[in-house]
Protein backbone atom coordinates (compact mmCIF):
# COMPACT_ATOMS: atom_id res chain seq x y z
CA UNK A 1 0.00 0.00 0.00
CA UNK A 2 1.28 3.43 -0.59
CA UNK A 3 0.26 7.33 -0.53
CA UNK A 4 -3.02 7.63 0.62
CA UNK A 5 -4.59 4.42 1.24
CA UNK A 6 -1.89 3.61 3.63
CA UNK A 7 -2.52 6.41 5.36
CA UNK A 8 -6.44 5.75 5.49
CA UNK A 9 -6.13 1.49 6.40
CA UNK A 10 -3.26 1.53 8.15
CA UNK A 11 -4.74 3.32 11.07
CA UNK A 12 -7.91 1.65 10.65
CA UNK A 13 -6.57 -1.75 11.31
CA UNK A 14 -4.06 -0.53 14.42
CA UNK A 15 -7.82 0.74 15.75
CA UNK A 16 -9.52 -2.72 15.28
CA UNK A 17 -6.58 -4.96 16.43
CA UNK A 18 -6.58 -2.68 19.70
CA UNK A 19 -10.01 -3.13 19.99
CA UNK A 20 -10.25 -6.81 18.95
CA UNK A 21 -7.55 -7.29 21.82
CA UNK A 22 -9.32 -5.24 24.65
CA UNK A 23 -12.24 -7.23 23.43
CA UNK A 24 -10.96 -10.50 24.10
CA UNK A 25 -8.93 -9.46 27.42
CA UNK A 26 -12.35 -8.45 28.46
CA UNK A 27 -13.92 -11.81 26.84
CA UNK A 28 -11.27 -14.24 28.95
CA UNK A 29 -11.33 -12.13 31.94
CA UNK A 30 -15.06 -12.74 31.96
CA UNK A 31 -14.63 -16.59 32.19
CA UNK A 32 -11.52 -17.11 33.66
CA UNK A 33 -10.61 -14.11 35.80
CA UNK A 34 -11.33 -13.40 39.53
CA UNK A 35 -14.33 -14.31 41.53
CA UNK A 36 -15.91 -13.17 44.43
CA UNK A 37 -15.21 -14.91 47.56
CA UNK A 38 -18.81 -15.07 49.03
CA UNK A 39 -21.72 -16.94 48.00
CA UNK A 40 -20.86 -18.39 45.09
CA UNK A 41 -19.03 -15.64 43.36
CA UNK A 42 -22.24 -13.40 43.72
CA UNK A 43 -21.28 -11.32 46.61
CA UNK A 44 -23.53 -9.40 48.91
CA UNK A 45 -25.83 -7.57 46.84
CA UNK A 46 -25.13 -10.09 43.43
CA UNK A 47 -27.31 -12.66 46.04
CA UNK A 48 -30.35 -9.99 45.92
CA UNK A 49 -29.74 -9.69 42.06
CA UNK A 50 -29.52 -13.35 41.42
CA UNK A 51 -32.85 -13.67 43.43
CA UNK A 52 -34.23 -10.63 41.03
CA UNK A 53 -33.08 -12.35 37.80
CA UNK A 54 -34.39 -15.95 38.95
CA UNK A 55 -37.92 -14.43 39.16
CA UNK A 56 -38.16 -10.94 37.74
CA UNK A 57 -41.68 -10.59 36.86
CA UNK A 58 -42.55 -11.60 40.57
CA UNK A 59 -40.62 -9.48 42.04
CA UNK A 60 -41.53 -6.50 40.05
CA UNK A 61 -45.35 -7.71 40.90
CA UNK A 62 -44.53 -7.45 44.75
CA UNK A 63 -43.08 -4.74 44.20
CA UNK A 64 -43.34 -0.57 43.83
CA UNK A 65 -41.05 -0.35 41.01
CA UNK A 66 -39.55 3.38 40.62
CA UNK A 67 -36.58 4.88 38.44
CA UNK A 68 -34.04 3.35 40.71
CA UNK A 69 -35.54 -0.28 41.17
CA UNK A 70 -36.24 -0.45 36.88
CA UNK A 71 -32.31 0.61 36.95
CA UNK A 72 -31.91 -2.65 38.92
CA UNK A 73 -34.10 -5.06 37.96
CA UNK A 74 -33.73 -3.96 34.01
CA UNK A 75 -30.66 -6.09 33.57
CA UNK A 76 -31.51 -8.95 36.00
CA UNK A 77 -34.82 -8.69 33.96
CA UNK A 78 -32.28 -9.30 30.23
CA UNK A 79 -30.17 -11.74 32.77
CA UNK A 80 -33.29 -14.01 32.77
CA UNK A 81 -33.98 -13.67 29.12
CA UNK A 82 -30.83 -14.39 28.07
CA UNK A 83 -30.86 -17.33 30.51
CA UNK A 84 -34.04 -18.60 29.45
CA UNK A 85 -33.34 -18.06 25.62
CA UNK A 86 -29.76 -20.37 26.46
CA UNK A 87 -31.84 -23.08 28.03
CA UNK A 88 -29.17 -22.62 31.51
CA UNK A 89 -30.52 -24.06 34.28
CA UNK A 90 -32.46 -21.21 36.25
CA UNK A 91 -32.27 -22.28 39.85
CA UNK A 92 -27.85 -22.33 39.94
CA UNK A 93 -26.92 -19.24 41.05
CA UNK A 94 -23.44 -20.06 38.38
CA UNK A 95 -25.95 -19.28 35.82
CA UNK A 96 -26.53 -16.04 36.96
CA UNK A 97 -22.85 -15.13 37.71
CA UNK A 98 -22.10 -16.10 33.50
CA UNK A 99 -25.01 -14.19 32.57
CA UNK A 100 -24.04 -11.17 34.58
CA UNK A 101 -20.61 -11.33 33.21
CA UNK A 102 -21.81 -11.56 29.41
CA UNK A 103 -24.05 -8.82 30.07
CA UNK A 104 -21.00 -6.81 30.80
CA UNK A 105 -19.02 -7.84 27.85
CA UNK A 106 -21.98 -6.90 25.81
CA UNK A 107 -22.41 -3.58 27.40
CA UNK A 108 -18.69 -2.66 26.98
CA UNK A 109 -18.39 -3.93 23.29
CA UNK A 110 -21.06 -1.44 22.31
CA UNK A 111 -19.82 1.57 24.27
CA UNK A 112 -16.52 0.60 22.08
CA UNK A 113 -18.61 0.58 19.18
CA UNK A 114 -19.68 4.26 19.70
CA UNK A 115 -17.10 5.07 20.64
CA UNK A 116 -14.99 4.01 17.62
CA UNK A 117 -17.67 5.67 15.25
CA UNK A 118 -17.59 8.97 17.19
CA UNK A 119 -13.91 8.93 16.91
CA UNK A 120 -14.06 8.13 13.14
CA UNK A 121 -16.91 10.67 12.41
CA UNK A 122 -14.84 13.67 14.37
CA UNK A 123 -11.76 12.83 12.20
CA UNK A 124 -13.91 13.14 9.23
CA UNK A 125 -13.51 9.11 8.62
CA UNK A 126 -17.70 8.50 8.32
CA UNK A 127 -19.80 11.41 6.37
CA UNK A 128 -22.79 10.15 8.14
CA UNK A 129 -21.47 10.98 11.64
CA UNK A 130 -22.38 14.06 14.21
Amino acid sequence: MRGRAARRVLPALAGAAGIAAFLGWIAWNTQAGERLPRNHSLGWDGTTYAAIASDPFGWILTRRIDSYSFERVFPCLLAYVAARALGLPLAMKATYVRAFAVLNLLVIAAAVAAWWRLARAWAGGDPGGP
